[in-house]
């Protein structure tokens, strides 16, 4: 049965002329492409963004010498980056160098202050003592300290008693500024 109708078209194409011959092609061309392009599969969907999404906030840790490394410095970052994770807001730090003292300290301490930091957390007794000289300049800013004299100053301590202590007190204090 197809036999037939296949002979009938040869016969029929036959007789075109070449401009219908080409203008067929074309056509036929043109239909082919477009299924192509319509059956063509989609792209994949983008993959989530990697980046975490932060709140207009941030939480600074005033650190000695020692950075990350020191005590009680290491607990209290840990706090504040479960925190952080829970609840969007930046967390960063800032180490004391150069002397160790309390008048060198203010220095790093004003620049947490200038930074717009939301809470500042004091580890150690320079930074505590850098934070209790240059206190004042800051009132808008949430204060706690860690293992250092506050001097009866509106500076919220946090237990230095074991890291876990120290850990669940930066945690308090970081999402207080969500």
């Amino acid at each position: 049965m197809t036999a037939p109708i296949i002979a009938r078209i040869k016969e029929t194409v036959r007789s075109w002329t070449r401009s219908q011959r080409i203008a067929a092609t074309s056509a036929v061309l043109l239909v082919l492409i477009g299924a192509t392009w319509l059956l063509w599969p989609d792209d994949p969907p983008p993959p989530p963004p990697r980046e975490r999404q932060y709140k207009a906030t941030t939480a600074c840790l005033l650190t000695d010498d020692h950075g990350l490394n020191g005590d009680p410095a290491k607990a209290a970052w840990a706090g504040m980056q479960k925190a952080s994770v829970e609840t969007l807001v930046k967390v960063q730090h800032l180490a004391i160098s150069g002397p160790q003292n309390a008048a060198n300290g203010v220095t790093y301490y004003n620049t947490l202050g200038v930074q717009k930091c939301t809470v500042i957390i004091a580890a150690g007794p320079v930074p505590v003592a850098a934070m209790v000289d240059g206190l004042g300049s800051f009132p808008d800013i949430k204060h706690f300290a860690i293992a250092g004299d506050t001097k009866g100053k509106p500076i919220t301590a946090v237990d230095p008693t074991t890291p876990e202590t120290i850990q669940a007190g930066t945690h308090t204090a970081v999402a207080s500024a969500a």
